[in-house]
C-alpha cells in the first residue's frame, strides 16, 4: 500500500539505493542508507513446508545484499574522490565483509591503506584475501591481486588498478543453490 503510514526500512533502503543512480547523491546521505542494512533480509523467519517462500525470501536476501554492496562500492568512490580516506576505508571493510570473494574490494583496500603509509595491514588484508580464496573456494588471488601484493611488498610503486563499472544485474528468476 503506497499510501499507507506504515514505514519499511527494506523499502526506504531500496529506493534510496535506486535514487543514486539516477543523481550524485552525496556520499552523506549513500551512508545514511546503507545503515538501514543490517543484515540479511528477514533474518530467522521461516515458513515450514512452503517451499516458493523459501525460494522469494532467498531472492529478496540476495537483492538486498547486492544492492548493499554495490552501494558501499559508490560510497567508496565517493569518499576517495572528497579525500576522506578513514571513511572510504570503513566502508571497503564493510564491503569486503558482505562479499569476501570480491577481489576488487580487497585489492581497492589493499591499494588504499598502501597509499596511505599502511603497508603492513595493506599486507595483512592481502592474506585475508588469500585466505579467503583458498580456504572457501580452492583458488588463489587472481593476477591482478597478486600483482598489488608484490608491489606492496617489494615497497615499489602501485600498478593503475582498473575499477570495474558497477552494473546493475537483473534479478535471477529462481535462487542459485
Amino acid at each position: 500500500q503506497p499510501n499507507s503510514d506504515c514505514q519499511l526500512d527494506s523499502l526506504a533502503f531500496e529506493k534510496a539505493l535506486a535514487a543514486r543512480a539516477d543523481t550524485d547523491a552525496d556520499a552523506n546521505r549513500l551512508a545514511d542508507a546503507l545503515v538501514l542494512y543490517r543484515g540479511a533480509f528477514m533474518e530467522g523467519f521461516t515458513l515450514a513446508d512452503c517451499a516458493e517462500f523459501e525460494e522469494w525470501l532467498t531472492i529478496q536476501r540476495e537483492h538486498y545484499r547486492r544492492l548493499a554492496v554495490d552501494g558501499y562500492g559508490c560510497l567508496v568512490t565517493a569518499f576517495e574522490a572528497s579525500g576522506e580516506v578513514d571513511k572510504a576505508l570503513d566502508a571497503l571493510r564493510r564491503q569486503v565483509t558482505l562479499e569476501p570473494w570480491l577481489e576488487e574490494g580487497h585489492r581497492r583496500l589493499m591499494a588504499l591503506l598502501a597509499n596511505h603509509g599502511r603497508r603492513c595491514d595493506a599486507l595483512a588484508q592481502f592474506r585475508q584475501c588469500r585466505q579467503v580464496l583458498v580456504s572457501e573456494l580452492g583458488v588463489e588471488p587472481d593476477a591482478e591481486t597478486q600483482a598489488l601484493h608484490r608491489c606492496i611488498r617489494d615497497e615499489i610503486g602501485l600498478p593503475q588498478t582498473r575499477q570495474a563499472a558497477i552494473v546493475p544485474l537483473p534479478m535471477p528468476l529462481t535462487p542459485l543453490i
